[in-house]
């Protein structure tokens, strides 16, 4: 019997992860879960968060900022489907400042024009990719 999982992640654009994993966290709506070999079978929504997988339970873990999405898993495949994924190590700083500060400023604002759940949704990600950078 394996003591591995087959993780799949997908953003529209790209495949991001694919490969044999001893265990990964992911936060769901529902708070962080963590997957090991032969979980149930399992559909359930990704919130915008940390993704953190264990290659082989030693010192070779990944860390990447996710977007909102789902998880399925079945016959011991893990699919994560998300809207964008960026592993800690390329994480654009500088960047998630910028967007943080925008975000910060279209909320501040008191105009009906103003898409309010964009800007939050901005926000979360910022935040997001600038707490998964300093992991």
């Amino acid at each position: 019997m394996s003591s591995t999982i087959h993780l799949k992640v997908v953003t529209p654009d790209k495949s991001f992860y694919s490969g044999d994993v001893k265990m990964f966290v992911i936060e769901t709506t529902e708070g962080e879960i963590g997957i090991l070999n032969d979980h149930e079978p399992l559909v359930t929504p990704v919130s915008i968060g940390h993704l953190w997988i264990d290659i082989d339970g030693a010192d070779d873990v990944k860390n990447a900022a996710c977007n909102k999405g789902f998880l399925t898993i079945n016959d011991n495949v893990a699919t994560i489907v998300v809207d964008s994924a960026e592993w800690k190590e390329t994480i654009d700083i500088q960047r998630a400042k910028e967007a943080k500060e925008r975000a910060e400023k279209r909320l501040g604002k008191k105009d009906d024009n103003i898409d309010t759940l964009r800007a939050q949704t901005a926000l979360k990600r910022s935040i997001n990719r600038t707490r998964i950078s300093k992991i």
